[in-house]
């Protein structure tokens, strides 16, 4: 087998390719979406992203409540209940048929296994458009490198075409394992949460300290990387903001700082994964976004604003 043939034959587990995306870089990108994240973010968007295997989301208020799901499955899974079905996601064994009887999509599969050189082929098809804008691929997640082989076999596969390739990363990686594959891509958007190594441990279950180095190490590279910070009110605003924009001035050599303000589109899919969401965020104002962007002009560094 040649190393090709080896790139080509990795597995990979995604659950969405969103093709003319326009917010995660430079020109008209595809944006691979990868499942597996180290990190529970409490404000977490795609909590459908976090397990690095195909799920099964069943979204109760899009149910017509027709039986059919419940009739179908053979482990009991899916059952009526009054005017609605249940699911019980620790009795399914996978066998997608509940997917197939449900008219109203009340039940969503999120996450596919693919090959490299599956998803290498429908990139392929908008390479002229990538070639025209000046885009590329964005790999996003959850995190990509929960999955160091299948991300490594297709930055290679991309950039054997001249495709230009881009990560969305949090930087909470074992550095030694994924330096050559970021050495790779050729633009690198970091999440920077919080500064503060306590608050960021509550707030997604791991600490920063690797978080920061990774982040020297790949400006190190000359990757100059875009830090975008998810800013919610009273939570990494405010003296945080100004911690972590000192450290970045210090610290990296930043192509500039994007802000991304809270929003809670994600909701919903928490109890449609059997999850309760009971966190209480708050939308930062369009005036502290703009405070915001006036900070970070005054620690010397740029304003970038993909969204």
């Amino acid at each position: 087998m040649t190393n090709r043939e080896s790139l080509e034959k990795t597995e990979g587990i995604i659950f969405e390719m969103q093709r003319w995306s326009l917010h995660d870089g430079d020109g008209i990108r595809s944006t691979i979406f990868m499942k597996g994240c180290p990190l529970r973010c409490k404000w977490c968007h795609n909590p459908e992203s976090w397990r690095i295997k195909p799920e099964i989301l069943f979204f109760k208020e899009k149910c017509t409540g027709c039986g059919k799901c419940a009739q179908i499955c053979p482990t009991g899974a899916a059952s009526q209940s009054g005017d609605k079905a249940s699911f019980e996601r620790s009795e399914c064994i996978m066998c997608l048929e509940c997917l197939n009887s449900c008219q109203s999509k009340a039940l969503k599969l999120y996450g596919n296994k693919i090959t490299a050189g599956e998803l290498f082929q429908k990139i392929k098809r908008d390479s002229v458009f990538y070639r025209e804008s000046g885009g590329g691929v964005t790999f996003s997640g959850g995190e990509p490198t929960m999955q160091p082989k299948f991300l490594d076999a297709m930055v290679r596969l991309c950039a054997s075409a001249g495709i230009d390739t881009a990560i969305e990363t949090c930087a909470y990686f074992e550095w030694e394992k994924l330096k050559d594959t970021i050495e790779l891509i050729d633009f690198v958007f970091i999440d920077l949460k919080h500064m503060d190594n306590q608050a960021h441990k509550e707030l997604t279950g791991a600490p920063n300290c690797g978080i920061l180095k990774n982040i020297v190490r790949i400006s190190d590279m000359n990757k100059k990387p875009v830090i975008r910070i998810p800013l919610m009110a009273g939570v990494n605003d405010g003296d945080n903001l100004r911690a972590t924009l000192d450290f970045i001035s210090k610290n990296v050599n930043a192509a500039g700082v994007e802000l991304l303000p809270y929003h809670s589109f994600g909701e919903s899919k928490y109890p449609a994964l059997g999850l309760e969401y009971s966190h209480a965020f708050k939308t930062p104002s369009a005036q502290a976004l703009q405070e915001g962007r006036e900070l970070i002009k005054s620690f010397g560094l740029s304003v970038i604003d993909y969204k």
